[in-house]
């Protein structure tokens, strides 16, 4: 869901960041980019997909700040996907 475009991004203004660790952007890439070379303002992201810029220019941008890790990648995340695959192998093999 795209929800800055750049009448929000006037309402919110100067001299503020910015964070989106979404899978996607929230915001509406001309619109950022104009934001952003206001030279005050900072954009993080943990991933490439949640900056939304395809070409990846705006990434190179002074004021953008990706990652390029997903924030959802914690160890209790891998903890609690590695014990639901295991559930879901043994109610497969008690259906059987």
């Amino acid at each position: 869901v795209i929800l800055f475009h750049e009448e929000e991004f006037e309402l919110l203004g100067n001299h503020k960041i910015m964070f989106n660790t979404s899978i996607g952007p929230s915001h509406d890439l001309p619109a950022l980019k104009k934001w952003l070379d206001q030279g005050s303002n900072e954009f993080f992201s943990d991933t490439a997909g949640a900056v939304g810029d395809p070409a990846g220019e705006l990434q190179k941008h002074p004021h953008v700040n990706c990652m390029h890790v997903s924030s959802g990648r914690t160890q209790q995340a891998f903890e609690r996907l590695s014990q639901k695959v295991l559930d879901n192998i043994e109610m497969f093999f008690a259906g059987q």
